[in-house]
């Protein structure tokens, strides 16, 4: 995914599930930095028709803040928020959720 092309509309969605997916490999294999920068780099996405409608992938941003990774996950939240402008609220009310050191329910 990640040696896709660089444009496109599907260009964004490559960026972010790539790393996402790198991301989980990385935490698996007990790699917690490794996990937590793919996490960054998976929000560094300029976006995509489906992030910008439906939202970032929250299941490794979920598996780091069980493992008390919060500050990485409250990074990731903010470069969520440059692409995915019609979640504004819920990347609000979830900033909020982690940072009383909980994990949103909604996250899957």
């Amino acid at each position: 995914m990640l040696s896709q092309s660089s444009t496109g509309w599907n260009a964004g969605n490559n960026l972010h599930q790539g790393n996402i997916i790198l991301g989980k490999i990385a935490l698996a294999a007990g790699n917690v930095e490794e996990a937590k920068h793919r996490l960054l780099a998976a929000g560094k996405t300029s976006g995509s028709p489906q992030l910008n409608s439906f939202g970032p992938d929250m299941t490794l941003a979920k598996a780091l803040l069980q493992k008390d990774e919060k500050a990485v996950v409250l990074e990731y939240l903010a470069l969520c928020s440059k692409f995915w402008t019609l979640g504004k609220d819920r990347l609000d009310q979830w900033t909020e959720i982690v940072k009383n050191d909980q994990i949103p329910s909604d996250w899957r």
